[in-house]
């Protein structure tokens, strides 16, 4: 992931904070929204790899539109890139991938990233995994393997330890024991502060409340 100027992190931080902007805006607007100059926008369009706004612009609304239909389980691990994907499912990943290494690359000694990678060498989770790490976070992974590369990238690994059964593909009982230690961590973190985090769960909840069937 390339270092960004000052004024390519703003347009990052602009688009992160609310990767719609990219659908809704042209390319002035968006250097207008993230205060910055049309040619920032398309430098920095350009050092994730697209030719221009255009295509950015094309791949994120791809992204958006892919993670709706999925309901938000698009993660790392599902955004390798397979010959058999479709032409939009290929930039969306392509899209996700790019936001991010961009999200990671804007971490800093006070964060902590958390990637998780049943095998430990799916590579997107380690290309952003690295750039957090060089970025001054702290990287945390979780795996079902006993050794791997994320243990290159991660300054803590968490091991679950799961037999697959060879009568069932991807992963199920390894993915099972990540999440619990995922919950275990969530609630280890909320613990540390309760009173404020609580808080934000309730403010969350409130903010969904109206497309769950209990309200």
């Amino acid at each position: 992931m390339p270092r960004l100027s000052a004024s390519e992190r703003s347009v990052a931080e602009a688009v992160l904070a609310d990767p719609r902007v990219v659908r809704e805006s042209t390319i002035t607007e968006l250097a207008g929204t993230s205060a910055s100059a049309a040619s920032t926008v398309a430098r920095f369009c350009q050092r994730l790899g697209f030719d221009g706004y255009r295509q950015f612009r094309a791949a994120v609304i791809a992204a958006l539109g892919y993670d709706d239909a999925r309901l938000g389980e698009f993660d790392l691990g599902e955004g390798e890139i397979d010959a058999g994907d479709a032409p939009e499912e290929i930039a969306a990943k392509i899209a996700f991938q790019h936001l991010a290494l961009s999200r990671a690359a804007l971490l800093d000694a006070d964060s902590v990233l958390v990637g998780v990678s049943s095998r430990g060498e799916t590579r997107e989770t380690l290309d952003v995994l690295r750039a957090a790490r060089r970025a001054g976070a702290t990287t945390v992974s979780i795996t079902n393997a006993t050794s791997s590369s994320l243990d290159d990238v991660s300054d803590v690994v968490l091991r679950s330890a799961v037999r697959e059964s060879r009568l069932r593909s991807g992963a199920t009982a390894s993915r099972i024991a990540q999440l619990a230690i995922v919950d275990v961590l969530f609630v280890l973190v909320l613990r540390l502060d309760f009173p404020q985090l609580s808080e934000s769960l309730r403010v969350t909840y409130d903010a969904v409340r109206s497309r769950r069937g209990d309200h």
